[in-house]
């Protein structure tokens, strides 16, 4: 994505990345947040939203299978991502789709997972650099 697609603020790029791995949220409040931070934090999103929609009822039955509710957390990120919608982003979900966004933790756990090795890769150079 192009420095002028970039959506989310540092505060907003933080919670998306802590949203995603919690366990790393001590780092991720300290991290200077550059673009290639804020770039990652947006794919990321892009990538989960996408696949809850590719997944379409399957994410559903996960959903009631593992008795666990959606998050709603990241609602207000993907409606954000609406009104700057650039549809090539998304081989799924359409705009109308994020206005009502919800990640279900099946998806955003393999979202995390897929992407683990760039988080932990941004996370030592963003640590190098602030220090």
């Amino acid at each position: 994505m192009a420095e002028r697609d970039l959506v989310f603020d540092d505060r907003e790029t933080r919670e998306i990345l802590t949203y995603f791995w919690p366990s790393y949220a001590k780092t991720i409040t300290r991290m200077a947040m550059s673009s290639e931070a804020r770039r990652f934090a947006q794919q990321v999103l892009v990538s989960a939203i996408d696949a809850n929609y590719a997944q379409g009822r399957a994410a559903m039955f996960s959903h009631f299978l593992n008795s666990r509710k959606p998050d709603p957390g990241m609602k207000k990120q993907a409606k954000k991502l609406a009104d700057k919608f650039h549809k090539n982003w998304f081989r799924h979900a359409t705009q109308k789709d994020l206005l009502n966004t919800e990640l279900y933790s099946t998806m955003t756990d393999a979202v995390a997972g897929k992407y683990r090795k760039i988080i932990d890769d941004l996370l030592i150079s963003e640590w190098s650099a602030s220090a």
